[in-house]
């Protein structure tokens, strides 16, 4: 059996590690002489630093923080990434899968709920309370968290073991004669190395791209124009509408807002108004509201600014 048909059967059976086959395949790499397929096995067998990841190497996250206004102290809620500025929370939940795939595979089978989690330490947490602040949202943030589910280890894995066996089952097609090449000490001829190039590019570097953007779903929504003049409440209800706000929370909305004026100077909201978006959040947690949770805060303060002409 020639090692590329060894590496095949290998990377055929999913219930069998991705390190034996990477090792082969770094065996091959070296016979043949092709630097670009030895870094990446390389890299996948020891781990990636401080470069770009290839796409399948990010995974999705959600954030979760304890938020305090006042007294009032909420744990484990999704941070409300529609306050902040969109590239900000697409890198902060963009997750780098940087580890071997001998590690990511232990996780995989190691992790017992499901998730994993990754610890933000204080200084940005002062830093997203302060950016609240800035946006008109008085709480803090602490305890912040991101959250990947094993599932994106899984897809990454999945990914690595697909793209690997299209780049042999190709080379086995293109190349029947390569192993006997190899066997015979006979060297790899120019045009042979460039025939392998090719099929790397179409298969690995292909499917590898570079680093990808995860965008955070509603945000985007948000963003399109919105068309409330300063102090129209039948505007404010109407766009409200639009996100599927309940009829009686668009009416305890309204009653504050006509009643409770803002800080215009520090562009900051009336505690009436924080408590009621605060509350609207957590209709998201228990479903009582139906859109995406972590944009949900961020959606309600974009709409009331408009509102208020801040």
């Amino acid at each position: 059996m020639t090692i590329i048909e060894q590496i095949i059967e290998e990377l055929s059976n999913s219930d069998k590690s991705l390190t034996n086959p990477l090792l082969k395949t770094k065996v091959l790499a070296s016979r043949i002489g092709n630097k670009e397929l030895m870094d990446w096995t390389n890299k996948e067998l020891s781990g990636y630093n401080e470069e770009e990841l290839p796409n399948y190497r990010y995974a999705k996250s959600n954030l979760v923080c304890t938020m305090q206004q006042g007294f009032n102290i909420q744990e484990n809620v999704p941070l409300p990434l529609m306050v902040f500025p969109k590239d900000f929370i697409n890198e902060m939940i963009r997750h780098r899968l940087e580890e071997s795939v001998q590690t990511l595979e232990n996780q995989e089978k190691e992790n017992k709920n499901g998730l994993l989690y990754k610890e933000f330490g204080p200084d940005m947490c002062a830093m997203l309370s302060k950016m609240a602040l800035e946006a008109g949202q008085n709480f803090t943030i602490s305890n912040l968290r991101v959250i990947v589910h094993i599932g994106q280890i899984t897809q990454a894995l999945s990914v690595i073991r697909s793209i690997l066996l299209d780049f042999m089952l190709k080379l086995e097609k293109e190349l029947p004669n390569l192993d006997e090449i190899l066997k015979n000490k006979l060297g790899v001829k120019e045009n042979l190395n460039e025939k392998i190039e090719k099929i790397y590019n179409q298969t690995i570097i292909n499917a590898s791209g570079t680093g990808n953007t995860i965008t955070t779903g509603d945000y985007n929504r948000v963003k399109t124009k919105i068309t409330i003049n300063k102090g129209n409440i039948e505007e404010l209800k109407e766009e409200l509408r639009k996100y599927n706000v309940s009829e009686d929370d668009i009416s305890e909305i309204s009653e504050v807002l006509e009643t409770e004026k803002p800080d215009y100077t520090n562009s900051k909201f009336g505690e009436k108004t924080n408590n009621w978006i605060q509350k609207m959040i957590s209709k998201t947690l228990n479903g009582t509201w139906q859109i995406a949770t972590g944009t949900a805060g961020g959606i309600l303060v974009e709409l009331i600014k408009n509102y208020y002409g801040m």
